[in-house]
């Protein structure tokens, strides 16, 4: 007999006694998502995975061969990329501006002659990749991710409310560093007191930044 996802999920979520408001607030829906999701005889293994990490549990208890059917999948895209490019990228660039995204490749071609660059021109696609390897392939989360403050649909602060929230890097072995024209202080120490930023960075971004950052 098949399962049906959203009966299990709203099993769980009544064992835990986590309230439909707390749920609301959690999962930036409304009740008559939830209500949608409940009713939901299939769901996809990287929602259930993404609810289950912001509730504190594990799904693949109940979901062992979605779990395993997803995480295969992607192990195989990412075999097939790493033979194709040597390696998958290990440096992300989230940032709007295609001039600047030129500028930074140049430059870290100048810095280290081989290396794998992923960029991402808002927040949100970004977001939406970094969680789909962490629930799946967390050993090809890149090394560093070098986001930009200001961009469309999702920007820098966003970024990281959504990257906290969602706990897509629960060993910190991602280093984050903020990009920004700005030369107010008070934007500068509010981010660099952040706990996920390494580093605060202003544009134009120099060769040495750079260079000290992945060397």
């Amino acid at each position: 007999m098949n399962k049906h996802h959203g009966q299990i999920l709203k099993k769980i979520i009544e064992e835990k006694d986590i309230k439909t408001e707390s749920l609301i607030s959690l999962l930036h829906l409304n009740k008559a998502a939830i209500g949608r999701l409940y009713e939901s005889t299939c769901i996809n293994w990287d929602t259930i995975a993404t609810i289950g990490r912001l509730i504190s549990h594990d799904f693949r208890t109940e979901f062992p061969e979605l779990a395993e059917s997803a995480i295969n999948k992607y192990k195989k895209e990412f075999a097939y990329l790493d033979e194709q490019v040597g390696g998958f990228a290990k440096i992300y660039l989230i940032d709007d501006s295609e001039l600047d995204t030129l500028v930074f490749k140049l430059m870290l071609g100048q810095v280290k002659k081989e290396f794998q660059l992923n960029t991402f021109n808002n927040g949100e696609v970004a977001i939406n990749k970094l969680l789909e390897i962490s629930i799946n392939c967390p050993e090809k989360m890149p090394e560093h991710i070098f986001l930009d403050l200001k961009m469309p649909k999702m920007d820098g602060r966003q970024f990281l409310e959504h990257f906290q929230r969602l706990n897509i890097d629960p060993n910190h072995t991602v280093k984050i560093h903020i990009l920004t024209s700005s030369i107010f202080y008070t934007e500068i120490n509010k981010y660099t007191a952040h706990p996920l930023v390494n580093t605060f960075i202003t544009k134009p971004v120099k060769t040495k930044v750079i260079t000290d950052i992945i060397m």
